[in-house]
This record gives C-alpha cells, sequence and structure tokens, in this order.
C-alpha cells in the first residue's frame, strides 16, 4: 500500500544563542542539552530514545524549580513513575498541556514529533536555565576548587619531575655525577615518600568529595586532575627516576673505568720519564767513557742495555697512546692534557734515541776488543759468576727473583682472554691476584738493589749486570701486566655493554616468537600501544647499539689480542639487531592482519545483533492483530522506516561479504593441520643455510611447534624449521565466508519476515478503517460530503484488491477481507440511495468526530 502520511506540527520561536545556520529542531535539542547538564544518567543527544527513562523530564524541572522534584528520589523510581511525576508537576504548577502520557515515551521507539512538540512547550516554560546549578552548592563548588587547586599543583610537580628525569644532559666529570646520582638518591628517598603522602592525602580528599557529590554522581574535575591520572603520572615518573638512576649508576662506573685508565696512564708517564732520564744521564755517561777509553766490552754491554730499555720504553710509550685515545673517546675531561704528556714523553724518546744512534753509536764503532783479553776476561768472569753464585746467598737471592720474573712473563704472554662475559670475568679476577702479586715483588727487586752495597770489585761489576737484567725484567713484567689489566678491563666493558644488547634484542625476539595471534582474546590496543613502545625503544636505542659496535670496532682497529672474541660479538649483535627489525616488520603486519580479522567479526557480531533486534520487534511490536486507526497509523510509519533500515544494511551485508574475500585466518597456530596449507613470508629470513625472501610462498607441513613450524620449500619439497611468526596464511578465510554467508542469511530471512508482517499489518489496518466505518451511522455518512465519501470507499476497495492480488487465495484472513469489503460497499450502497431518497442538502445534527475524519483522511490520501 502506498501510503502518503502527513504530520504538522510547529515549533513555537525557539532562539538559542542565535548562532547562524542554526535549525529550530538544532536549537531545541541544544537548550535541552544545557538545561540537563551535569545531572548524572542523562544524556540528552535525541528525541527519542534520551527522553525515555523520563530522567531528562525531571532533570529540566529540577534545573529550574528543585522545590518541586527529589532528585535524588526520583532516580530510584521507575520509568513510568518519573514520566508520570514530570508531566503532572509541570501541568499542574505551569498549565503545560498534557500532549503525552507515560506509555507513550516508554516504548521502544517513541514518536519524535510527538515529543518535540511536548519539549518545546517546556522550553516556552523555561526558556534559559539558571545560571546557578541546583545539584551543585557553595560548599561544594570550595571544595572541589580546593581540591582542583591542590591536584594541579601536584601535576605540576609531577611533569617537572618527569622533564627532569627525562634529561641526559649529563655532566662530564666523575664528582658532578656521583652528585647527581646522591641527589638522585635523595629524591627516591626523601622527596618521593613525601609526595607519595601529599598524593595519598589527595586521593582521599577526592574519595571524600565523591561522598559528598553521591547524589550527583560527578565530580566537576577535569580528568587529568583525577586519582587515575594523577597514578599514571606517578607511574611514569618512577620509571623515567628508575631509568635515570640506572644510567647515571652505568655512566658513573664507566667515568671510574675511565679515571682508573688515566690514573694507570698517569703512573705509566711518569715511570717513563724516570726511565729517560736515566737512559739520558747513561748516554751522557758512556760517551764520556768512551772517549776516556773505557774498555770496548765494557762499552759494548752498556749500549746493548741502552739499546734494550730504549724498546722497552718504545713499546710502552705505545700503549700510552692508545690509552691516551680510549680517554679522548671517552670525553675524559683530562684526556687532552694526558695526550700532550705522552707526546713529550714521545719527543724526548726521539730525542734520546738521536743520541744513542748519532752520538754514541758512530763513537762505539771505532772501538776494537782484543780477542784473548776479551776471552781472558770471559773465563775469568765465568769462574767468578760461578764462585760467586755458589757461596752468596744475596747473589742466590738475585738468581730467584729473576727466576720468579722470566716464569711470571712466560704465564702473561700464555694466559687466555676468554670467549664471553663469565669467562673474560673469571680472567680478570685472576690476573687482578696476579697483578697484585707483582706489584707487591717490587720490594723483592728493591731488596736486591739495596744488597748491592755488600760487593764490589768484579763481583759488584758482575751484580751490576744480573741486577740490570732483573730490572729490565721486571720492568717488562710490570708493564705487560698493566697492559694485560688494560686489556681484560676494556673487554670486560665491551663484553658487558653487547651482552646488555644482546639480552636486550634476545627479550624483545621471544616476545614475538610467543605471541599467540590465534588467542580470541587477545588485546589489540594493548598490542599496538607495544608495537609503538618498541619502535620508539629502538629507534631510542639504536644511539646506544651503534656506540657499542663503534667500541667493539676500536678495540679491534688497536689489534686487542681477544679479536676474535670481540668479532664474534660484534656478528652476532648487528645479526639480531637486522633479525628484531624483520621482526618488527612481522609484528606490523599481523597486527594489521588481525586488527582485520577481529575488526570484520565484531561487525558480523552487531550486524548479527542487530537483524536479532529488528525480527524480535517485527515478531512482537509488529505482530498486533487489532488496533486502532492512530495505532495502525503509527506502525505503518514504523514499518517504512524499518525497512528503510533494512535497505541501508542490505548494503552493509554486501559490503561485509565482499570484505569476506580478503580476511587472512589467524585461528591456524598450533593446531593439527588436516592438510598442508600454503603461507607467506611476511620477512625475509635467513638462518644456517636458511634464506628465504619476503613474500616467499613456502607450504606448512607441522605448525604443532610453540616457536618453529615445519615448511616445504619451493617445489623441490625441501622441509626446513622457520619461526611461525614470519609467515602469514592468505586470504580467504573460510570462518570468514562461513559468518558473512550465514549473515546473508538472516538478513534474507528478516527481509521475508517483513514483507509477510507488513502483509498482514495492511490486513489489518483495512479490518480496522472498515470496522470504524461500519460504526458511522446514516448522518455522520451525509455529513462527510459525496466526494469525500466516494474517494474513502474507492480507496478502500483499490487498496482491498492490492492485498487480495498479493496475498494466496487461500489465506483466511483474505476470505474475511472479501467478505468484509462486500459488507462495506452494501453499506455504502444503502446509505447513498437514504441519501438520494431524502435529498442532498439535509444538514445533521451530529457530524462525525473531527479526529476520525482526520485519520481516515490522511490513511487514505495518495
Amino acid at each position: 500500500m502506498n501510503l502518503t502520511i502527513l504530520i504538522l506540527f510547529q515549533i513555537s520561536d525557539i532562539v538559542v544563542g542565535q548562532e547562524p545556520n542554526v535549525t529550530a529542531r538544532e536549537a531545541l535539542l541544544s537548550w535541552a542539552r544545557r538545561s540537563t547538564a551535569k545531572y548524572p544518567g542523562v544524556r540528552v543527544a535525541d528525541f527519542t530514545s534520551s527522553w525515555r527513562d523520563g530522567l531528562a523530564f525531571n532533570a529540566l524541572i529540577h534545573r529550574n524549580r528543585p522545590d518541586l522534584i527529589d532528585w535524588r528520589n526520583i532516580r530510584s523510581r521507575q520509568v513510568r513513575e518519573r514520566l508520570e511525576t514530570a508531566f503532572h508537576v509541570v501541568e499542574k504548577e505551569y498549565g503545560v498541556t498534557r500532549l503525552l502520557d507515560p506509555e507513550d515515551v516508554d516504548t521502544h521507539e517513541p514518536d519524535e514529533k510527538s515529543l518535540i512538540t511536548y519539549i518545546s512547550s517546556l522550553y516556552e516554560t523555561f526558556p534559559e536555565p539558571p545560571a546557578v546549578h541546583p545539584l551543585f552548592d557553595a560548599e561544594s563548588q570550595r571544595r572541589a576548587a580546593a581540591y582542583t587547586e591542590q591536584a594541579a599543583q601536584h601535576r605540576a610537580w609531577l611533569h617537572e619531575k618527569c622533564s627532569l628525569m627525562q634529561d641526559r644532559a649529563f655532566p662530564s666529570t666523575l664528582i658532578e655525577m656521583k652528585k647527581l646520582l646522591s641527589e638522585s638518591t635523595r629524591f627516591r628517598n626523601e622527596e618521593v615518600p613525601l609526595r607519595q603522602r601529599e598524593k595519598q592525602k589527595l586521593f582521599h580528599q577526592y574519595r571524600e568529595l565523591e561522598k559528598y557529590f553521591e547524589t550527583v554522581g560527578e565530580i566537576e574535575v577535569e580528568p587529568t586532575l583525577r586519582p587515575e591520572a594523577l597514578e599514571q603520572a606517578w607511574a611514569r615518573l618512577l620509571m623515567a627516576a628508575q631509568e635515570r638512576e640506572r644510567d647515571l649508576s652505568d655512566e658513573i662506573r664507566r667515568l671510574e673505568r675511565l679515571q682508573r685508565l688515566a690514573e694507570k696512564l698517569h703512573r705509566d708517564i711518569k715511570q717513563t720519564e724516570g726511565g729517560l732520564d736515566n737512559v739520558e744521564r747513561h748516554i751522557e755517561s758512556e760517551i764520556r767513557r768512551v772517549e776516556r777509553g773505557v774498555h770496548p766490552a765494557e762499552a759494548k754491554m752498556a749500549a746493548e742495555q741502552i739499546e734494550q730499555e730504549l724498546r722497552s720504553m718504545e713499546q710502552t710509550i705505545q700503549e700510552m697512546f692508545q690509552d691516551s685515545h680510549a680517554l679522548r673517546e671517552g670525553r675524559y675531561p683530562q684526556a687532552n692534557d694526558l695526550h700532550r704528556r705522552v707526546q713529550q714523553v714521545h719527543d724526548r724518546w726521539l730525542n734520546a734515541r738521536q743520541a744513542f744512534t748519532g752520538r754514541l753509536v758512530p763513537r762505539l764503532s771505532s772501538v776494537r776488543m782484543p780477542v784473548q783479553q776479551t776471552t781472558v776476561r770471559r773465563e775469568t768472569r765465568t769462574v767468578l759468576e760461578t764462585r760467586v753464585h755458589d757461596a752468596d746467598p744475596k747473589f742466590q737471592q738475585l738468581h730467584e727473583a729473576t727466576r720468579w720474573c722470566k716464569e711470571k712473563l712466560k704465564k702473561l704472554h700464555e694466559a687466555e682472554y676468554g670467549s664471553d662475559l663469565p669467562s673474560v670475568q673469571h680472567e680478570l679476577d685472576k690476573h687482578q691476584r696476579e697483578h697484585k702479586q707483582i706489584d707487591q715483588f717490587h720490594s723483592k727487586v728493591e731488596q736486591c738493589v739495596h744488597n748491592r752495597s755488600n760487593f764490589n770489585g768484579e763481583e759488584l761489576n758482575l751484580y751490576n749486570q744480573h741486577l740490570n737484567q732483573l730490572q729490565k725484567l721486571y720492568a717488562e713484567l710490570l708493564s705487560t701486566s698493566t697492559k694485560r689489566m688494560s686489556e681484560l678491563d676494556a673487554l670486560q666493558e665491551f663484553l658487558q655493554s653487547a651482552t646488555a644488547e644482546l639480552n636486550w634484542l634476545n627479550e624483545k625476539e621471544q616476545v614475538e616468537l610467543s605471541r599467540d595471534w590465534a588467542d580470541p582474546h587477545i588485546n589489540l590496543p594493548a598490542v599496538q600501544h607495544y608495537y609503538e613502545q618498541l619502535m620508539s625503544s629502538l629507534e631510542k636505542r639504536e644511539l646506544q647499539f651503534s656506540n657499542v659496535i663503534d667500541r667493539g670496532e676500536a678495540l679491534i682497529a688497536q689489534h686487542h689480542p681477544a679479536m676474535k672474541t670481540i668479532e664474534s660479538h660484534l656478528q652476532v649483535m648487528q645479526s639480531q639487531w637486522a633479525w628484531v627489525l624483520q621482526l618488527t616488520l612481522c609484528l606490523e603486519t599481523h597486527l594489521k592482519h588481525t586488527t582485520h580479522y577481529h575488526n570484520f567479526f565484531e561487525q558480523i557480531k552487531e550486524a548479527e545483533k542487530w537483524i536479532q533486534k529488528r525480527e524480535e520487534a517485527l515478531n512482537t511490536t509488529f505482530s498486533q492483530s487489532e488496533f486502532t486507526l492512530d495505532q495502525g497509523e503509527r506502525l505503518l510509519k514504523g514499518m517504512q522506516e524499518l525497512r528503510e533500515e533494512l535497505n541501508a544494511q542490505g548494503a552493509a551485508v554486501a559490503r561485509l561479504a565482499d570484505d569476506a574475500q580478503r580476511v587472512r585466518p589467524v585461528r591456524l597456530r598450533r593446531a593439527p593441520l588436516a592438510r598442508p596449507l600454503r603461507a607467506d613470508t611476511v620477512c625475509a629470513y635467513k638462518h644456517a643455510n636458511v634464506a628465504i625472501e619476503k613474500g616467499s610462498a613456502v607450504t606448512v607441513v607441522d605448525n604443532s611447534g610453540r616457536v618453529r613450524w615445519r615448511v616445504r620449500l619451493g617445489g623441490a619439497g625441501t622441509e626446513v624449521q622457520l619461526p611461525g611468526a614470519v609467515l602469514a596464511l592468505p586470504p580467504p578465510c573460510q570462518d570468514a565466508l562461513d559468518a558473512a554467508a550465514a549473515l546473508r542469511s538472516a538478513y534474507d530471512r528478516v527481509i521475508q519476515l517483513w514483507q509477510r508482517k507488513q502483509l498482514r499489518m495492511r490486513q489489518n489496518m483495512i479490518f480496522a478503517t472498515i470496522k470504524v466505518v461500519k460504526g458511522w451511522d446514516f448522518p455522520q455518512f451525509v455529513a462527510m460530503g459525496a466526494e469525500q465519501r466516494q474517494a474513502i470507499r474507492r480507496a478502500l476497495n483499490e487498496d482491498a484488491e492490492k492485498l487480495l492480488a498479493e496475498g494466496d487465495a487461500a489465506d483466511p484472513q483474505l476470505r474475511r477481507l472479501r467478505r468484509e469489503i462486500d459488507d462495506v460497499n452494501r453499506l455504502f450502497d444503502d446509505f447513498e440511495r437514504r441519501a438520494r431518497a431524502e435529498g442532498q442538502g439535509m444538514k445533521t445534527k451530529n457530524p462525525p468526530e473531527n479526529s476520525q475524519m482526520r485519520i481516515i483522511e490522511l490513511i487514505f490520501l495518495l
């Protein structure tokens, strides 16, 4: 039946704010929102469902006359009681015509136009809400303002301290860094507990406000000042403070290592400067001795000793340059000064070597050594050495000290450095004990020097030769030990940093490898937040990671003895970093696919609920068999609106069916496979002999493993183990296709149901109309006029014929309709004959009721 339903109404002059381009409807809705603002449970969004529970009507009255409505009591009443109270109060107190009954509003779909008409009459009664809200007295405002002020100060402190904790512009000196760490400790032990007590007082104050505002149900405090927001800010501050204290401790340890290295370098400089003093004096002394005619053998021995000392110093100076470079790389404050001192020592060494090769050696080249005398002297020295060594305990002590130094030196040269952090730590601990022994052995060497006073003549010369050998051996031993200590310390520092980076990367790797994307309860917003944090962390960590790589490469460039260990760790670090970057691509891709999957099924679920709700309405609200014409008019209008909604929903159903073709399956994880399935690699993967490019097609053979799946590559049938995280199943998802098909079936079913219900309602509407027509008496019939009577009869017959043509001839309702329409036609024929017999111009004293005539005209006006 094609019907046009004309309901005319007019909203009184409504001007809210006098905003341009605002319709009367929008202005009325804006007024209603302002008038009911801050009432708990009241959210005016439209002119239908927002008014259904009666709270909005009561809020309008209470805002303007709180003495007429007990707000706390009205909230505890049933819906229709609330509506009845509101309608009764405004009618009694303000004379507002009662255009609605509670059942007109407390329904599934209230009539919007009726509500607008009634609300506009309330606007005329209460055109502007009072400035002072009745739920918020002066005391409540004062208490809320006091809390807001204190909470704002607390929040400002949190933000200030959080910014401070994120500052990484650390000073370069150890003293200042330790001062910062002390301040951080004081902040943690003193200021934080004090502020935490302040926070607890604030939270207690807020809870008291909640009790005070219990009637309102909502406190006028901005969200960022509420306990939950402050608690989140506290969590961020404590995390930032913890990270800052950790970074401070790391930086202090780094500076302490640099300090130890600087102290060692300073000792080496002093020791080398002292050695150069001796060498320079020795060179000048030997030059004078040669000029005076010293024995050639003694001159040669002295020259060899000087040359050996210069070679030993050269190696020490090279190590000092390496140490000064490390200090400059570590931004040690006095690094440049120490480097200049090393350069000065090197220049002195160059001058000493030039004096040795340019002044002493040419003079020695002109000296000739008598062979016989040399032989006699050597034999005499050998006899003397044997006699003194066997007889003198001080000479034996010198010999034992020399042997001890040789053994320790050999042991140091053969010592290992370790292949990982625990073994390097073990070697460092062991060598620290060794170095302490070597350092303490200096007293034994000094004792041997002191024993020199017990000899004279040839014995003294012999003792001095062996003593010089001991001193050179001990100097080499101490230098070698110090160098090994420095190398172990540098290696340990590098491995600590490298291990920390690898542990962090391994942790991120395990999170992704163990993530179960098939979990139906997966928290996708939390995963999205984690992904954003991970990418931010990687970006921040890259500089730190690169610094560790640079440190390792610098050690390799300095030819560190543990180069293989350093190279292996660098290779693992770079490989793991690249792998974690690939896993972030997997995370991003799986997050996108899984979000699409869950959003699709959420939309399916919402669509199913929507269809189910409309189906229930069709089987209840729109299944009435008897109703008045007014009720029938509203029902037909509702059916038409429902059909428009169903048409719009049909487009959504079609869109979901199309989207189902693009949904990827995610529920394959660790599920038994009935048959092998094709999958695609989300990222490139390389491990051992396996190298697969991104987007490669593989066949999943077994996915029972928690982390790795067994797949077949290409057509050759090679089977390998791959992490499940790098694989994704291609669309479509059979579950999505089935869900879309089931939704389409449900939609088709509700459309068919609507068609049946609409046909039945049109039948019942005609029966209701026929009942009204049969209730007319002759004066009412005549009062309508001939044209109007013919229009009504024609509309009735046309609608009846349409229904009879559309329906099943065996339907009892249609057989009844045929009988009823025949009775109506006979009634019209009888009244028409009587009207012609009595004359067309007669008047009636009882005209038909206006409301009845209006409804008849509205229903049958085509």
